[in-house]
């Protein structure tokens, strides 16, 4: 048994070695990384067209769903339409992040593992678009490797900000469209695979996010 044990765990070490190797050939197939700034310009493009997005969040050794839209919507109860970045979990709550620092909770309970303000920071275009512009403006420190990311090679690009704050966003090397985000922050780290579309009354309903918001 000890042997059979043995032998499964060598052919285990040799597979995952396989793989390494594979990815790494790929990775050093990728044409040599363009400057960061450039990167960044490429992927905030991309994150400008496509303000609606589904995400698989990670967050420790949680796995949910979410969406991240912008517009104006009704918050309910009274307190008529906000306009801001919204961020719906699944399960969890739904979160407009409104102008003025304003933060309003729609239905749903919080999440102790994910914070809904850190759910947004790394799915939402809007927020991951600001704060690579605001790093290309105020020459926060960027930069950029090959890697590998979401089954693919992949260009990673790396922000370290204050207090240890650190995004690292992977995007395809063709034209920099944002594949993976991974932020941490206040010791929490939060994974987001981003898939960019467009908003449709059918993905808002699956997210409990109302069908018509006003635009």
């Amino acid at each position: 048994m000890r042997q059979a044990l043995l032998s499964v765990a060598m052919g285990l070490a040799g597979a995952t070695a396989v793989a390494g190797a594979g990815w790494a050939l790929e990775a050093a197939a990728l044409p040599p990384p363009e400057h960061a700034d450039q990167v960044a310009a490429a992927a905030i493009g991309w994150l400008a067209e496509h303000p609606f997005a589904v995400d698989v969040f990670h967050a420790g050794h949680h796995r949910l769903h979410g969406a991240c839209t912008q517009g104006s919507f009704r918050a309910g109860h009274g307190r008529g339409v906000v306009h801001g970045t919204l961020i719906s979990l699944r399960p969890g709550p739904v979160v407009v992040f409104a102008r003025h620092h304003q933060v309003v909770r729609i239905h749903g309970a919080p999440l102790r593992f994910l914070p809904p303000s850190l759910a947004a920071a790394v799915g939402c275009p809007r927020r991951l678009a600001s704060t690579l512009d605001r790093a290309t403006h105020f020459g926060d420190s960027l930069r950029v490797e090959r890697s590998y990311a979401a089954n693919q090679p992949a260009l990673k690009l790396e922000l370290r900000r204050v207090h240890d704050e650190r995004l690292t966003l992977y995007v395809s090397p063709q034209r920099a469209r944002p594949l993976v985000a991974i932020l941490a922050r206040d010791g929490k780290v939060a994974t987001a695979r981003i898939y960019l579309g467009n908003t449709t009354p059918q993905a808002l309903r699956h997210f409990h996010i109302s069908p018509w918001p006003n635009r």
